[in-house]
């Protein structure tokens, strides 16, 4: 007899492992400094996030690293 009020086990799946960032590029402007970046997420495409002062200013979700690279 098992502690298990419904008889199964339930078994989660092993974490999901995205690939780091990749920077596309970087500049300074005044004082402020923005950062374009590809996040990768796994099945559902790659991330183009433009980043201003380290908080995130705009992203779009597209298909293809291509893609993302050319709006970027």
């Amino acid at each position: 007899m098992t502690d298990d009020p419904f008889g199964i086990w339930l078994a989660w799946p092993p974490p999901i492992v995205l690939r780091p960032p990749e920077r596309l590029f970087e500049f300074l402007h005044d004082h402020d400094r923005f950062r374009c970046e590809l996040r990768y997420q796994g099945e559902w495409g790659v991330e183009a996030m433009w980043l201003r002062n380290e908080e995130l200013f705009i992203a779009h979700r597209f298909d293809t690293p291509t893609l993302a690279a050319h709006w970027g």
